[in-house]
């Protein structure tokens, strides 16, 4: 009995403190492969946000440059599905736009990330892919890191 309660502890703290190490703001690019039916890859900012909830689980959002209704750029903000592969990685899928609803309609993305640490920093690398056909039939790499906080 005391070693199924000590299992448990340890298994509650490790979840918490996983739960911690994502959480925050981050940043970087993701290449886009085929843009437009061209062999060029194109480069675009994109940033995370990992904020924990209560249950030790994360709500995450996704910030990237699109378009609304009259080709204007504008900033669109969707919600991100996430899930824990491995130790060292992840998996996100933007599941809902959230904003703003002028927007023309998004290309969800599709996430596998590592997890990498160097020289004391935390770097999410990896591959991003939509299933769509047409316009949103690309794929690329992606690379961030966290913002303001040392991993």
């Amino acid at each position: 009995m005391k070693t199924l309660f000590l299992f448990i502890v340890f298994y509650t703290i490790s979840n918490y403190c996983y739960s911690q190490f994502l959480e925050g703001e981050w940043t970087g690019t993701f290449e886009q492969n085929f843009y437009k039916f061209t062999n060029l890859p194109s480069t675009h900012p994109i940033k995370l946000k990992f904020i924990v909830t209560n249950d030790t689980t994360y709500s995450i959002f996704s910030y990237t440059n699109g378009q609304d209704s009259s080709g204007n750029i504008v900033e669109l903000v969707c919600k991100v599905y996430y899930k824990k592969i491995s130790k060292d990685s992840i998996y996100l899928e933007e599941i809902e736009k959230i904003s703003p609803n002028n927007a023309t309609p998004s290309c969800f993305q599709k996430m596998y990330f590592k997890i990498i640490k160097k020289n004391k920093v935390t770097f999410l690398n990896g591959v991003w892919r939509n299933d769509e056909i047409g316009e949103c039939n690309m794929y690329g790499k992606m690379t961030l890191k966290r913002k303001n906080k040392q991993g």
